[in-house]
């Protein structure tokens, strides 16, 4: 090859590359993510001032730096005989 053989041919392979990336960027940000985010119920938030002590009844199922997720045993759809 000579140079001006050599210039063509990276030339090429740069737009292709670009060219290639430009069509495979869609299909990587149009993926759907696996984890639950959308399918909430009925929300019920309540604030507890600093320092409070407070009981409940449920799962922990998410904690943040400040707040606890609770899943009540009756929002699942579990009940008990007994209540």
């Amino acid at each position: 090859m000579n140079k001006n053989e050599s210039r063509k041919f990276r030339t090429f392979t740069l737009v292709f590359g670009f060219s290639l990336l430009l069509a495979v960027t869609p299909l990587v940000f149009g993926q759907v993510s696996t984890t639950q985010t959308t399918a909430r119920r009925s929300t019920n938030i309540q604030t507890i001032p600093s320092g409070a002590k407070m009981k409940f009844r449920g799962v922990v199922i998410g904690r943040d730096a400040d707040t606890f997720t609770i899943r009540r045993p009756e929002s699942h759809g579990l009940s008990s005989p007994h209540n």
